[in-house]
């Protein structure tokens, strides 16, 4: 063993290990946060964190968690009780098939060993029809998998 030490090949604990953590900061309103999540292609064991800006930004796209990673939404200026919230998402976008109109509420799919947590953030539904396309994803937010963990405030 002392071999594969001095070849930089070094055991680390459970509490040495720290995740690769991504910081960002968000105010483009125009963006659909389904596909600025699609588009960050995160991978497993890392740590993806998104403050908002004050505003309303749209989240129309489905997006599912890889294994094994964590998630934090938090808007800008939370407090406690999240009585005065300043970041509201909205949920607005219908489809067409099969001659009629079906929601796709489900948003997020947090998988296997996942955490998301959502945080300061009003979440608005504004979905008229409430035929899903899919009946097993009828809620905005979807616990897939063991260990799969959400917080929200």
């Amino acid at each position: 063993m002392d071999e594969l030490t001095n070849q930089g090949f070094i055991l680390k604990s459970k509490e040495e290990f720290k995740p690769e953590e991504y910081n960002y900061e968000l105010s483009d309103k125009n963006l659909d946060i389904g596909e600025l999540l699609n588009k960050l292609n995160i991978k497993p064991y890392q740590k993806i964190n998104i403050v908002f800006k004050e505003g309303t930004y749209t989240w129309n796209t489905h997006y599912i968690m890889p294994k094994k990673s964590y998630l934090s939404l938090r808007g800008e200026k939370y407090q406690d009780g999240g009585t005065k919230n300043i970041v509201t998402i909205m949920i607005n976008k219908e489809c067409n098939g099969y001659n009629e109109t079906y929601s796709k509420l489900s948003k997020l799919s947090i998988t296997q060993d996942s955490t998301a947590e959502i945080i300061g953030i009003d979440f608005i539904e504004q979905i008229n029809k409430t035929k899903s396309i899919d009946p097993h994803m009828k809620g905005i937010i979807q616990l897939n998998g063991d260990n799969s963990r959400l917080y929200f405030a």
